[in-house]
Parts: structure tokens; sequence; C-alpha cells
């Protein structure tokens, strides 16, 4: 199994060849292509409540914050926040001053808390959340208008992490990204986005997908690398949109060769899950006939097969 860092490079990487939306917090530049423009970009935290409203990009690492959190509303023009190992157990009512805001993204602070006045921040486009210590999503962030990418990261908490159903009301929502987020079940309100097109859900423990599935109509990429799901719905097939479905390291032991034929699916990703090699086989020459991308461990599960043929053949 990838580590988190190893899962996150693999996440960009795939994001950017099939998605819209390009928002890359590790690429070291992204500041300078986000936000206004010829602005200074501060690096510490500070410096920057003395400049208060002047500051438009701010880029704080291993700087240690804490409760002076509580004073971010002094920084009412930030566009850009990167908060990262700076000891932060919350993000306070104040955050919710910062209009202007429409990337935060908060690494290596073990967040507990989100205040609800985060759907005041109705500029959001971009939330990122890294190695959080979250019990549940605000439900208020159904009120941000303009957000079109949740990520969460690596997620610590005692139970399962709790996402209000109301979350389906996030009018321009259309990429959801988790990764190692003790999840257990198929998010329910992402059935009922509107818009949702990109779903990553990664080592989130999921053992099954629902049969209303198929409310996902615009879906165009399904992760779901890393989880327990042992049976596929029917439903799956109607997602006429669908052009890369990854179901990596599960615990299929079949799948339906109608999967085929997904209309706009290019890209499968079975290996690592208990599908025999007869079926892996038919699949093989339908994906290859249409022209498509399969990935799967027929050709490791063909070695083993051959070898222990060559063994009998020994013995007799």
């Amino acid at each position: 199994m990838r580590t988190l860092f190893g899962l996150v490079f693999f996440l960009f990487s795939r994001f950017i060849v099939f998605s819209q939306v390009e928002f890359n917090s590790q690429d070291p530049n992204f500041f300078k292509f986000y936000g206004a423009q010829n602005v200074p970009i501060h690096t510490s935290y500070k410096e920057a409540l003395k400049n208060g409203a002047t500051v438009i990009k701010l880029n704080v690492r291993q700087e240690p914050i804490g409760r002076s959190i509580d004073k971010i509303d002094k920084l009412i023009n930030t566009q850009i926040l990167y908060l990262e190992n700076n000891n932060i157990l919350q993000l306070p009512n104040q955050i919710g001053k910062l209009n202007n805001l429409f990337i935060l993204v908060s690494k290596d602070n073990p967040l507990r808390y989100i205040s609800p006045k985060i759907a005041d921040c109705s500029s959001l486009i971009y939330l990122e959340l890294w190695n959080t210590h979250l019990d549940s999503l605000p439900n208020e962030l159904q009120y941000l208008p303009n957000i079109e990418l949740l990520r969460l990261l690596g997620n610590q908490s005692q139970d399962t992490l709790h996402i209000s159903d109301s979350l389906k009301r996030m009018p321009r929502l259309s990429t959801i990204q988790f990764v190692d987020v003790d999840l257990f079940k198929f998010p329910q309100f992402i059935l009922r986005s509107k818009k949702i097109e990109n779903i990553y859900l990664v080592n989130c423990k999921i053992d099954s997908l629902p049969e209303d599935i198929f409310y996902l109509d615009k879906i165009k990429e399904l992760n779901l690398e890393g989880n327990r799901i042992e049976v596929l719905p029917d439903a799956l097939r109607k997602l006429n949109h669908l052009s890369f479905l990854n179901l990596k390291n599960n615990k299929l032991t079949t799948i339906d060769e109608r999967m085929a034929n997904i209309p706009s699916l290019q890209v499968l990703d079975i290996s690592g899950n208990m599908i025999p090699l007869a079926e892996l086989d038919i699949l093989r020459v339908l994906f290859k006939r249409k022209g498509k991308i399969l990935y799967s461990d027929y050709e490791k599960l063909r070695l083993e097969w051959l070898e222990e043929e060559k063994k009998k053949t020994e013995e007799e």
C-alpha cells in the first residue's frame, strides 16, 4: 500500500491529466500562478499581522502560530493562505472575515475544529486540509457558493468522520478528494451533488457502493483505490460519462465483463483484487478490442499458472 505522500502524488498526477481543476499545492510555484500578480508573498504570520490589510498572499511554514490564529481577521484581503506545521488546533470564527480568500490550505496542523463561520468565506474555491484530527466537517460548508474542490488528505479521529448530507447543496462542488480518511460508507451527500465530476475516495475503508450511484450522471473520474469493496452494483454500468475508474486493491472476486461497454470508459484499474485469471482474460480481450486501457493482475496470474503447469508436468 502506498504511503500518503505516494498516494497524493499519484492522485495529483491522475488529477491533472483527467481533470479541469489543476490546483496542486505541492507545486512550490503555485503562489505565482494564482491570485493577484506582482504582489509580495509573505512568509511570516507575525510580520503579516503587522501589515494587516495589505497582505494578499501568505505562505507560512514551520512558524508556531497557536492561539494567535484568532487574529487572522486582520488579514482581510488575503487571497491565498497556506499554513504548514504551525500547531494550529482550530480554524476560529475569525476565519469568516476573509471574504477575499479563494485558496485555503492547512498541512500538518492537527485541526480538531473548523468554525461554522468558514461559510462566510464566500470567495473560497479550493479547500485543502492535510493530517487533521476532525470528527466532522461543519454543515455550514453547504453555504460556500463558489467552492469547487474539497480535499481532505489524512485524518485521524476516534470514530467515522461525520459528513452531513446537507453538503449536497454546495452549488459548484465538482471534485471531492479524500485520502486516508475513515469513512466506511460511501458519503451520501455526494450522490445528490449536482455538479460532481471527480471523486477520489482512497484508503477510506469503504465496504460497498450504493445502488443509487447512478445519480452521479456527470461523473467522469471515480477513484476507489485501497478500500474493502467486494461487489460492484449493476448501476455502476449506467455512468455513461465515466472515463476513469480505479478499483485497485479492493476485495473484488468477480467483475461483470459488461463493464467494457460503459460508453466513455477509457481506463479501468482492477489490479490487486482476487478476480480469477479466466475473467481477467476475457476483460483483457474486450478492452483491447475497444481500444481501452485495462490494468489488472492478468500477467502475474498467468505466469503463476504457467509455473504450476510446469511443475505438474515435471512431477508426471
